[in-house]
Order: C-alpha cells, then sequence, then structure tokens
C-alpha cells in the first residue's frame, strides 16, 4: 500500500512536472507607450515696427542770382548848357583855382601842386608808358627831354606851358565836370579838365591805363 501511495505521488508529480513543462510560458507583450507629442513651440509673434515716417524733403535753398552791377553811367562826351548863375559861380571858383596853381607852378612848388590833383591824374602822368609816350612828342623829342617821372613831367611840361594860365571860358559836362579854355593866338587851349570833388576844384584827366600801360607800371 504504502508503495502504491508512493507510485501515485510520483505519478502526481510527474504530472504535475509534465503540466508545468507544457504550459506555455506567457508571452510578456511591451506596449510601448507613444512619446508624448512635442508641445508646438510657442511662436513669438514679434510686433511689426511702426511704420517710420517718410523723411521731409530738404528744403532746397535756392540763393538768388546776384544781381548784375550797374555800370556807371559813362560822363557825357558833349557840352551841356547850365543856368547862367551856375556858370558865373564856377567860373568864379575855377578862376580862383587857376590863380593858385599859377603862383605854385611858378615857383615851382611841386609837392604844393600835388595837392590839387586827382588821384586817377597822379596815377597816370607817373606811369613810365605814359611818360615815355609823352616825351616822344616833337618838343620834348628835338630839346632832348626824357621824362622818368612825375617831378620830370612837372617841371618840363607843366611849368613852361601853365605858369601864366589865364580862364576865358568853361565848357561844361556836368555840374562836377568842365574844362578850362584860354584863348592862345587866337586858338581856344584846353588848360585843364577840372573835376569838383568834396566841393573842391582839381585838375583831373579822362585818360586810363591800357593793359600794357598798367603791366608796364607794375614791372
Amino acid at each position: 500500500m504504502i508503495w502504491r501511495s508512493t507510485v501515485v505521488l510520483i505519478l502526481m508529480l510527474a504530472l504535475l512536472l509534465v503540466g508545468c513543462a507544457s504550459e506555455p510560458e506567457p508571452v510578456v507583450v511591451v506596449i510601448e507607450e507613444p512619446e508624448p507629442e512635442p508641445e508646438p513651440e510657442e511662436r513669438v509673434v514679434e510686433p511689426e515696427p511702426e511704420p517710420q515716417p517718410e523723411p521731409e524733403p530738404e528744403e532746397v535753398v535756392v540763393e538768388p542770382e546776384p544781381e548784375p552791377e550797374v555800370a556807371e553811367p559813362e560822363e557825357p562826351v558833349a557840352p551841356i548848357e547850365v543856368p547862367t548863375e551856375v556858370y558865373n559861380q564856377a567860373f568864379s571858383e575855377v578862376e580862383a583855382i587857376i590863380e593858385e596853381l599859377n603862383q605854385i607852378i611858378y615857383r615851382g612848388e611841386f609837392e604844393r601842386w600835388k595837392e590839387y590833383l586827382t588821384e586817377r591824374y597822379l596815377e597816370y602822368h607817373s606811369n613810365p608808358a605814359v611818360l615815355a609816350e609823352i616825351s616822344r612828342q616833337p618838343i620834348l623829342a628835338q630839346n632832348g627831354i626824357r621824362l622818368r617821372n612825375l617831378r620830370d613831367y612837372f617841371e618840363d611840361v607843366v611849368i613852361p606851358s601853365r605858369a601864366r594860365a589865364r580862364l576865358d571860358d568853361l565848357i561844361f559836362y556836368s555840374d562836377t565836370l568842365v574844362e578850362a579854355v584860354t584863348e592862345f593866338r587866337g586858338q581856344r587851349v584846353i588848360l585843364y579838365l577840372l573835376r569838383k570833388i568834396d566841393g573842391n576844384w582839381k585838375i583831373d584827366t579822362q585818360e586810363t591805363l591800357t593793359p600794357e600801360q598798367a603791366s608796364t607800371e607794375e614791372g
């Protein structure tokens, strides 16, 4: 009996072992959880820049063109008529000036004579080219006189010809510009061209230096 029990136990144990061995091992199914979808990145919406105001167009400053210089009207080339009282007044003034000049010239007072000259007269008759041209006049050339400066002109031209001047008439070109005229051997001779400057009559000239003469003076 005992051996039967033992056999039964062995058989049962064997069956158990076989049963355990025959049962399939359970399949472990690993279910991967899906990765969480990444959260969408938060888009930072930058504000659109405010439109810059268009720059105002630069104001173009148009400088006015300089007005052309108005040339001073040339002095009249023809004599003019003046009222008798104007003529008489000017005649008296010029006559007194000529008498003063006669004394100055007669005494050979060069510096005082220069006080009666306009700047234009001084400039013109101090120019070497002008003096050389005057030196070629027959009377001077025949006597071998060569003018080198204004003093030479005063001594060799002015003194011999103007020391005893006499006023006989005035020719008006304006109220301040006249020619003093004398009668000499039946001919009318111009003594001086006189211009009134600051109330005083002065010896003037309408001659102007040419470019060649001016360059000679500068040289």
